[in-house]
């Protein structure tokens, strides 16, 4: 394959999967931070 395909698909992969941390990351800290219990509603 072209190298500069390569290097666009391994950066878009690399945003892709910082993207998701980040994500999961706020969820979390909203999860954790809110009052009350998601299970007793």
């Amino acid at each position: 394959m072209n190298p500069f395909i390569l290097r666009l698909l391994a950066r878009r992969i690399g945003m892709a999967l910082i993207s998701l941390l980040a994500v999961s990351a706020i969820v979390f800290a909203i999860t954790a931070v809110l009052p009350g219990d998601a299970a007793q509603e």
